[in-house]
């Protein structure tokens, strides 16, 4: 099966002044991309919700696993349309490391404590390129959307997603990384935000 990119875009027609051109700029980042990794890509319509940002931000990615379960797919890739691969073969690189066991796998992290041995992490941000495991689906979909999904799945869930899966979960990260975020304005937050100070620490796929 070829894998199929699922990248969550607001779209253009939604949005006005600054964040209507933000959302040009990522239209254009997720084109560039598909055409240079040869990615095949599905668009998904963000969600926002006013006041709510991580409510829609969490409802963004839950449509596309719930629609994943319902087509009993075993993996979902999943990324947001800000993402940025760190080199040519970045792509390749994160599908030929894909583990054996997961239920989370990472392109990528902004935060957290990577494991180098068995490419593990901890306490970790960033849903912004990454797999899921079909293991994992109702997981993911029982998240409160009034936290920050990846923050409740890597600290304060964790004790409620022990217990639904009767296990810790295992979360596993592309390491050196194949994949970061592109400076531009948050959505989040309407401001601009430079992404540089969140990856320093951590190596980066180059080759």
């Amino acid at each position: 099966m070829i894998p199929v990119l699922n990248i969550i875009h607001i779209p253009i027609d939604q949005l006005t002044g600054p964040l209507r051109s933000e959302a040009t700029r990522r239209e254009h980042n997720i084109k560039s991309h598909a055409f240079q990794h040869k990615i095949p890509y599905a668009l998904w319509d963000g969600i926002m919700v006013k006041n709510l940002p991580h409510t829609g931000i969490s409802r963004s990615h839950k449509q596309i696993v719930q629609h994943a379960k319902d087509m009993g797919l075993n993996l979902a890739f999943i990324a947001e349309d800000d993402f940025k691969l760190t080199s040519p073969n970045s792509w390749n690189h994160f599908i030929d490391n894909l583990p054996d066991d997961f239920d989370l796998y990472l392109g990528g992290i902004s935060g957290g404590a990577v494991n180098e041995d068995d490419k593990t992490v901890s306490s970790w941000s960033g849903l912004f390129f990454y797999a899921i495991s079909h293991q994992f689906y109702d997981v993911f979909l029982a998240a409160p959307e009034e936290y920050n999904i990846d923050r409740w799945l890597s600290g304060v869930g964790l004790p409620a997603i022990e217990k639904q899966l009767g296990r810790k979960p295992v979360y596993k990260v592309c390491y050196p990384m194949a994949a970061i975020t592109s400076d531009g304005i948050s959505f989040k937050s309407g401001s601009h935000v430079n992404h540089d100070h969140f990856y320093k620490g951590y190596q980066k796929f180059q080759i």
